[in-house]
């Protein structure tokens, strides 16, 4: 979807479409996360859930008959597949959703940014990736906005009874 080949950037409709409904459906969950905990729900029925709809909506991009084809070699990689998502699918939103219960989206959502400057370390530490300028401002302003979070704590609206 992207094309790096003549070291510019190139993107496409669909891939801007795609990275849109990504941010869109992203922020949604935050919004109906905290409705359903807010409702009484527990934090694991809110991630059951999110994850049966968010398999539904994704399968439709599933290319199945390459699928089928290769399910015989899946045998070599199903444990990569298994550690993939329990280790970057369940427990991120795992943790955001118990994050949720004690703070409000917006918080949330800033201090989830965290996870790019630690893909941008892992890349550093295990990949040698060296930070270009851009991914170094990127870094500073997540940690300027978790501190500033932490400093001018907003106050608390009077709640109405």
């Amino acid at each position: 979807l992207c094309s790096y080949e003549t070291g510019g950037f190139e993107l496409s409709l669909p891939s801007f479409l795609i990275g849109l409904c990504s941010g869109i459906c992203y922020g949604l969950y935050s919004i109906f996360s905290r409705f359903a905990l807010n409702k009484g729900y527990k934090t694991e029925t809110v991630l059951l859930y999110s994850f049966i709809f968010a398999c539904l909506a994704s399968s439709i991009f599933v290319p199945y008959k390459e699928f089928s084809n290769n399910i015989a070699y899946l045998d070599d990689t199903a444990l990569y597949f298994i550690g993939l998502g329990l280790i970057s699918t369940v427990t991120p939103y795992t943790l955001y959703t118990l994050g949720l219960k004690n703070m409000e989206n917006g918080k949330a959502s800033i201090i989830a940014c965290f996870e790019i400057v630690a893909s941008i370390f892992v890349g550093l530490i295990i990949y040698n990736e060296v930070p270009s300028l851009i991914k170094i401002i990127g870094i500073i302003v997540v940690f300027a906005s978790v501190i500033a979070l932490n400093i001018f704590p907003q106050k608390e609206k009077p709640t109405k009874h």
